[in-house]
């Protein structure tokens, strides 16, 4: 008997994934594999309106089996997500995420059971590098255990309880580093990206799920593990099919051809109308400045975002996945860049200004990308930094 798995991954809120119409694909167990609440300024905004977020309605309205958390679902804290978690219809599950007291804040796994009497057991991972990637008011509201280790521990948990299905599933709010058919390293290790160690040693797995590097990836372990990456925004759909345990089909679908009607949700129109005028909002560049010198321990921050400073255009010129980047730069050469580069683009903005600057001092300077010269970059930025700075500056309607 056959089981077919469908799987989306760091939707983060994005204006494709709310069109997506799972039904004419026929799924025996839809999932979601993190990162679907938190990720743009769409989700910001409805967290600054609305207590809870409309994007749990259309988490429920686009039916999930099972969703997991991705490391930016917490983006606004443990409290806010427990919340938002109490009205999904989708079983919310995580094995390694724990309150301060030691205790799972969401159930481990799910038996998904099918109409035909087959089980699914699906056991929820967030990635291991959680307590590096969020904010760092939020670090200590809860904790994330080593993925590997609490996998070994849940299944050996599941086993002396006697629990069996037909399908092992496992969710993972990580990605992968190694090629997952000969090992061969594609990237240098980090506890971030555990996909592959998952695959190599519990082949009892059938179905692996990961993402959160927002790559396209589909493969099979020769030891039997079928692993999807379903890319990111829902531009793509993990496939997975079994028949009494094998592979048949294990591959990553683009979602606008592989679901050609589209169904538009009505319920988000009007927040999505208010969105844009929103967007209208300019910000104060020099307070923007000063966040971002205070949050890269920056002397200072050469940014340039053009004329238009409504937050239309602003996230438009912040582009991911680096936003900023950190250089060091002597003093007189800082000062040769900023002349030069200020002739190309008068709205440029450096702060504070060159008045106090020593031409014989290194500094470190918080910069737009592509402004410094190449051989003085330190450190690129994965972060929402525009997010970030609103999130710090206005407080929700429903706190008030």
């Amino acid at each position: 008997m056959s089981i077919r798995i469908l799987s989306t991954t760091d939707m983060h809120a994005s204006p494709l994934g709310m069109t997506l119409d799972f039904t004419s694909l026929k799924p025996d167990l839809l999932i979601d594999n993190g990162d679907f609440l938190i990720g743009n300024l769409f989700s910001l905004y409805c967290y600054l309106k609305k207590e809870i977020s409309p994007l749990t309605r259309l988490a429920n309205d686009l039916g999930y089996d099972v969703m997991i958390p991705g490391n930016h679902d917490l983006d606004y804290g443990l409290d806010w997500l427990r919340s938002q978690v109490k009205v999904l219809k989708a079983p919310y599950i995580c094995a390694n995420l724990y309150d301060t007291g030691n205790q799972r804040i969401f159930p481990a796994y799910h038996i998904h059971s099918l109409a035909n009497g087959q089980k699914i057991l699906v056991i929820g991972l967030l990635t291991g590098a959680f307590s590096q990637l969020t904010k760092e008011s939020f670090v200590c509201q809860s904790l994330v255990k080593d993925p590997i280790q609490t996998l070994d521990q849940v299944l050996h948990d599941i086993e002396s309880q006697g629990i069996s299905a037909d399908l092992l599933c496992v969710a993972y709010h990580g990605g992968i580093l190694q090629d997952p058919v000969n090992g061969k390293w594609l990237h240098y290790p980090s506890i971030e990206d555990q996909a592959y160690d998952l695959m190599n040693r519990f082949p009892q797995i059938d179905s692996l799920i990961c993402g959160h590097q927002h790559f396209v990836n589909a493969a099979c372990h020769p030891n039997g593990v079928a692993m999807v990456q379903p890319g990111s925004h829902g531009r793509y759909i993990g496939l997975q099919e079994f028949n009494h345990g094998q592979v048949q089909k294990n591959q990553v679908l683009l979602s606008n051809e592989a679901i050609p009607n589209h169904c538009q949700r009505e319920y988000l129109e009007d927040i999505l109308t208010d969105y844009q005028d929103w967007l209208k909002t300019t910000i104060n560049l020099e307070a923007f400045a000063q966040y971002l010198r205070e949050t890269y321990d920056a002397d200072r921050c050469f940014l340039d975002l053009g004329e238009d400073l409504s937050l239309a255009s602003i996230q438009q010129k912040l582009i991911p996945p680096f936003p900023v980047s950190s250089y060091l730069i002597e003093g007189e050469r800082l000062i040769e860049c900023y002349y030069a580069y200020q002739k190309k683009h008068p709205h440029s903005c450096l702060s504070p200004s060159l008045d106090d600057l020593r031409k014989d001092q290194i500094y470190k300077v918080i910069a737009s990308p592509g402004i410094l010269p190449p051989e003085r970059l330190r450190e690129n930025h994965l972060a929402p930094v525009l997010e970030d700075y609103l999130f710090t500056q206005i407080k929700p309607d429903w706190l008030s």
